[in-house]
């Protein structure tokens, strides 16, 4: 889950997050597509709706015992969830887990860890 989105831009009415915010276990988001730029600094007069979400995330990121976990929910191009759908994730040290999405397109939960770390995800059968 993201903690906070651009409340200044929105895509298909749901606020756009963006590189640098966070999710709920405390990974930060890195932009890999770059086919937009969205500012979501504050205007003349105005105030950046962010600082909640930045707080929270730094409270979060605070706690020196924290774990991180996660499951993803898999969706296709109109933002369906890809139920039983097979999947490969590529874990930031060379492992890979694979397994099947749930009724509601959901992967497994990847294992506690105590550093955030980026993962890939590939759909689909792949041998190797």
């Amino acid at each position: 889950m993201i903690v906070g989105g651009a409340e200044n831009f929105t895509y298909f009415g749901k606020n756009v997050a963006l590189e640098g915010m966070y999710t709920s276990c405390g990974a930060q988001l890195i932009a890999s597509q770059g086919e937009a730029t969205v500012d979501d600094s504050a205007g003349s007069g105005g105030t950046a709706s962010s600082a909640t979400a930045q707080s929270a995330s730094k409270r979060m990121l605070s706690r020196p015992d924290s774990m991180f976990n996660d499951k993803f929910q898999l969706r296709d191009e109109d933002d369906l969830p890809l139920a039983n759908a097979e999947y490969t994730i590529f874990r930031a040290d060379g492992s890979k887990e694979s397994g099947k999405t749930d009724g509601s397109g959901h992967t497994h939960m990847i294992d506690d860890h105590k550093a955030a770390e980026i993962v890939a995800i590939h759909i689909g059968d792949f041998d190797d």
